[in-house]
């Protein structure tokens, strides 16, 4: 008798809990491991990177920041393509990724290409975000997308991490390394613009010169020249007035 009740009331539980799922499925729950998924294998996950973000449709964000697991010294091909589509970029640079020796090739071939960026003085990690319907980000600290990727999925962690985004975009610097008139050949260690852009950005002297190759007493003269022709007498005003010109 009580073999039989327990019998009974096991398949009643299994009843129920299936009946729990058809449920959950038609009234459109969702389930915790469908928002967020982790890819540890590295090349699984840089192949991940590479399907996702080749299949973008309309819009890809982006924040970059250092370590980089070799040099960017040329524009990345996928983005060229799309770009090339009409799938528009925003991408977030910290300054400490501006600076990187060797990156004003990549960074020009970008924006040349129509890419919109942008600098912010610091950026909490990297991220890479396709159709605002997937976010791909590092799941460690200060780590590579394709070493442990974390794989955000429609969700409301999927809305935060995008108006994270806005917001931290709203607040940065346009970088802007392209002369007025600037032509398929022009040079932009030329153009003082390109000086007043990376000024603006908050990078040094120092770093200017390394990137656009020239020595820093020439960056020093040239900036002298644009703090005259702004009316302005220090490098810092230079650059605030720079920045409140392009942010109106």
């Amino acid at each position: 008798m009580i073999v039989d009740r327990e019998q009974q009331l096991n398949r009643l539980r299994t009843v129920v809990d299936n009946l729990s799922m058809r449920h959950r499925s038609t009234h459109g729950e969702v389930r915790p491991d469908s928002l967020l998924e982790v890819i540890d294998d590295p090349v699984v996950a840089a192949q991940y990177v590479i399907d996702t973000y080749s299949h973008a449709a309309r819009e890809v964000v982006a924040m970059e920041r250092p370590p980089y697991g070799k040099p960017n010294l040329e524009p990345n091909p996928i983005e060229l393509d799309l770009l090339a589509r009409g799938v528009t970029h925003r991408v977030l640079y910290e300054q400490s990724a501006v600076e990187q020796p060797g990156r004003l090739a990549d960074l020009l071939g970008g924006l040349r290409a129509g890419e919109e960026a942008r600098v912010a003085p610091t950026l909490p990690g990297r991220l890479l975000m396709v159709d605002h319907q997937r976010a791909l980000m590092p799941a460690k600290t200060g780590g590579l997308l394709t070493e442990c990727l974390l794989v955000v999925h429609p969700g409301a962690l999927l809305d935060m991490v995008a108006q994270f985004f806005e917001l931290t975009w709203r607040r940065s610097i346009p970088l802007d390394l392209l002369p007025g008139a600037e032509s398929a050949g022009a040079d932009p260690t030329a153009s003082d613009e390109v000086v007043l852009s990376l000024m603006a950005s908050g990078l040094t002297d120092q770093a200017i010169a390394r990137q656009l190759a020239i020595s820093e007493r020439t960056v020093q003269r040239r900036i002298q020249r644009i703090c005259e022709r702004l009316g302005v007498t220090t490098r810092f005003q230079a650059g605030l007035q720079t920045a409140r010109q392009r942010l109106l």
